[in-house]
């Protein structure tokens, strides 16, 4: 069987409809999530409701990809929390 256990995945755009989509398909299989939006609030809210639902560790992080300075910041909250 397919498994994403122990395996954290980034997800930008994440509270946006094919984010919590795709978001909701990568928790099912046991992947933890690093939920990248340009809403901290709608990235957490997210990341509460997919840990409590599926038992596996999602966090929420502010990401806005048309600042490329903020990538290099947020990848490394992500990687040294």
């Amino acid at each position: 069987m397919f498994s994403l256990k122990n395996k954290t995945i980034i997800i930008t755009g994440a509270s946006g409809h094919l984010g919590k989509e795709i978001s909701k398909g990568l928790v099912k299989f046991g992947a933890n999530l690093a939920i990248c939006s340009t809403s901290k609030k709608k990235a957490d809210n997210l990341s509460t409701r997919l840990s409590k639902a599926y038992n596996v560790k999602c966090n929420g992080y502010k990401l806005n990809l048309n600042d490329i300075s903020n990538i290099p910041k947020t990848i490394n909250k992500i990687i040294n929390p």
